[in-house]
């Protein structure tokens, strides 16, 4: 089948990604998806769909993005490169569910009506489940039941909202086809509606719990900040907290932070770590030649010592962060 993106979908691709990417590099990418979509179909179709993308994605980067850093970096350098590209380049997972959402499930069902996997009665519910995007119910419900949304979503973190918000839809879309009357299983319909609603629209629930969870985080933030000993607050810059926020970033997909442990040993060691770096990087002064080098690392170790009290308080705003990251590896 010949590969064919529209002007709509380009527009759907994230701007930091959109830079980096050709027409070609595209069509590349769908050869892979082409080429991976045969396995791993004994699986339920939702996780058919992400190992499928996950995997052709990864082989992209890995095999036509990551062979194009400039091989004359050292080797902190490349590790430090290749994990920008991955971070950059996994934006594009909710384009392409949506882009190649209804292929893959059409070659799946395809697959397993083959097998005599799928039973008539089941064959309806997909019918009934493709219905409700044509007529744009889900889109009425986002707008019917905002106050309800915004709600759960600062009661939640990311995967509770989108859980939460996707199985309520389900129920409200299976109650209303049950008032008509219709014969179906209520349950596999809404369980199939959900798994959609994640599938289709799930850069428009991220999209809606990051706005409505910032407001709740800023005043989360402020009491946080608060709760700081004044002896970390007197000594805190304007943009400190940026610096903070690149280094974090720069550490915690690092192979040896989430292969340590346990979660919690995770973002000991990177919240820790990170404040270590900030400190040599921020809060101390470089080294003057001829001075005393004992008492130089003496007032390190102190500022070290003194800016670890920022651990609770990096612990509880990055932790949802980390534990995303974390829990997909």
């Amino acid at each position: 089948m010949k590969f064919i993106i529209t002007k709509e979908e380009i527009d759907l691709i994230p701007p930091v990604v959109k830079r980096r990417m050709t027409e070609r590099d595209l069509g590349i990418l769908y050869d892979i998806i082409d080429k991976n979509k045969r396995f791993d179909l004994y699986n339920p179709f939702d996780k058919y769909l992400d190992i499928t993308l996950r995997d052709s994605l990864g082989d992209f980067i890995a095999e036509y993005i990551v062979v194009k850093i400039d091989p004359n970096l050292d080797d902190d350098e490349w590790t430090s490169e290749e994990n920008k590209i991955y971070k950059i380049f996994w934006e594009l997972m909710p384009f392409l569910k949506k882009k190649y959402y209804d292929d893959l499930y059409d070659y799946y069902m395809e697959y397993h009506g083959r097998s005599g996997n799928i039973n008539e009665s089941n064959k309806h519910q997909n019918k009934l489940q493709h219905l409700y995007r044509r007529v744009g119910e889900i889109e009425n419900i986002f707008n019917e039941y905002d106050d309800l949304f915004i709600r759960t979503a600062k009661s939640l973190d990311k995967d509770g909202f989108i859980h939460a918000t996707s199985m309520f839809i389900g129920d409200i879309l299976a109650g209303r086809l049950e008032e008509k009357g219709v014969d179906f299983d209520y349950v596999t319909l809404r369980n199939q509606i959900k798994r959609f609603v994640q599938s289709h629209f799930y850069q428009e629930l991220v999209d809606f719990y990051n706005k409505h969870k910032k407001q709740l985080t800023e005043s989360q933030d402020e009491r946080l900040f608060g709760e700081l000993p004044n002896s970390i607050k007197r000594r805190l810059e304007p943009g400190d907290f940026d610096d903070l926020e690149l280094i974090i970033d720069s550490k915690y997909k690092l192979r040896g932070y989430y292969l340590s442990g346990n979660f919690e040993n995770y973002l000991n060691s990177v919240i820790s770590d990170s404040i270590d770096t900030f400190v040599v990087n921020n809060k101390s002064d470089m080294y003057v030649i001829g001075t005393d080098l004992e008492d130089y690392y003496t007032r390190r170790r102190k500022a070290i010592f003194l800016f670890q009290g920022l651990i609770p308080f990096l612990k509880e705003k990055y932790r949802d962060k980390l534990y995303e990251f974390y829990s997909n590896q």
